[in-house]
């Protein structure tokens, strides 16, 4: 059987178009945790903000 992690990849190498996006995550897979956790916060920040820009536009 396989693993839920292996599937969740299988999901994502199918919906991800940008390859250089996927190669990131990838990467992004081997941080610390500590760091994981920035990017996050700084992606959800960045997502915010997008969604205000548009909001207000």
């Amino acid at each position: 059987m396989r693993s839920l992690n292996a599937t969740m990849q299988d999901k994502a190498k199918n919906n991800i178009q940008d390859t250089e996006l996927l190669l990131q995550f990838e990467k992004f897979e081997k941080l610390t945790e500590q760091k994981k956790t920035l990017v996050k916060e700084f992606l959800d920040a960045f997502i915010l903000k997008s969604n205000l820009q548009q909001q207000l536009s």
